[in-house]
This record gives structure tokens, C-alpha cells and sequence, in this order.
């Protein structure tokens, strides 16, 4: 009886730390919005760092990922998390392409032009990983959440794939 107790707890903890990171992957999805655009200058847009408040927010979610989520989550996590900074460092280094001013001979703008395009060309890859891993974790916490069944079964699962997906609110008879 206890021991069901414990579980029980442990899995509502779960299942929150679940819809945390869901929402984690959310505020990064907006960020990549504005790293997919192509813009006609670099200036248009700026990256600011994450504030002390969002980098502590991760931190908390990271820890309690590692205190209560499954590994298969975890793993799912630290790999979309890993190719997001690979997609924002290879954002920057594109935009400092476009901080370096402009080549005086016709050749050095051509070779310039060349280099932003072969470097736009790796933001855009880079992105494309880090939505196919985000929607990998999303597919495994529903998993998870639906093998689990009680409370945090395949209704809220629904509703969390719509909420990511940005199908809108959850239909009829799904969990809100």
C-alpha cells in the first residue's frame, strides 16, 4: 500500500516535470522561428541569451529530469537539447558573416556571398535535426504517458501532441 502510494507520487511528479519540459521545448520552438527566417540582413534580427531566470528554469527541469524522469526521456532530452545549441552556435556564426562588413573587390563579395550561403545552409540543417529530435521527446513522453494509463493516459497525451504540433485546444474528450 505504501509502496503504490510512492508510486503514485512519483509518477504525478513526473508527469509534471513531463509537461514542464514540453513547455521548455515550446519557448525553444519560438526561438528557432526567428533562426529559420531568411532574412535580407542579419540585422534584422537579434538572439538575445537566455536570461538568468530561463537558464535557471532549464537547469531545474534538467535536475528533475535526472531525479524522476525515464532514461529513454532523459536520453531523448539530452539530445534535442544538444543539437539546439549546435543549431544556435552554427545561427551565430552566420550572423557574424554578416557583421564582417562588406569585401572591397567584386571577387571578395562573391566569395563572401558564397560563405553566408554555405553557412545558412547549416543553420537550416542544423534545424531541421532539432525538430525531428524535439518531435522524437514528444513522442516518447506520449508514449510513456500512455503506457502509464490512470490520470495521465492517452487523453492528456492527445492534448499534449496538439499543444506541440499547435493543432489547437484539446478536442472533445480529451483532457485539458
Amino acid at each position: 500500500m505504501i509502496s503504490a502510494a510512492r508510486e503514485v507520487r512519483i509518477w504525478e511528479k513526473r508527469a509534471e516535470l513531463y509537461v514542464d519540459l514540453i513547455a521548455q521545448v515550446m519557448t525553444q520552438s519560438s526561438r528557432q522561428l526567428r533562426m529559420q527566417a531568411r532574412f535580407v540582413s542579419a540585422d534584422d534580427v537579434q538572439l538575445e541569451p537566455a536570461t538568468p531566470e530561463q537558464e535557471a528554469s532549464r537547469l531545474m527541469i534538467h535536475a528533475r529530469l535526472d531525479a524522476f524522469g525515464s532514461q529513454a526521456i532523459l536520453d531523448a532530452y539530452e539530445a534535442a537539447i544538444a543539437a539546439y545549441w549546435e543549431a544556435q552556435r552554427t545561427w551565430f556564426l552566420w550572423k557574424a558573416l554578416f557583421d564582417q562588413g562588406t569585401a572591397e573587390t567584386r571577387e571578395g563579395r562573391l566569395a563572401q556571398i558564397a560563405e553566408r550561403n554555405r553557412q545558412r545552409e547549416e543553420v537550416d540543417d542544423a534545424l531541421v535535426l532539432v525538430n525531428s529530435l524535439n518531435q522524437k521527446l514528444i513522442e516518447a513522453i506520449r508514449r510513456e504517458l500512455s503506457d502509464h494509463g490512470g490520470g495521465a493516459g492517452p487523453a492528456r497525451a492527445g492534448w499534449l501532441s496538439a499543444a506541440i504540433t499547435g493543432d489547437g485546444a484539446p478536442s472533445s474528450g480529451e483532457v485539458d
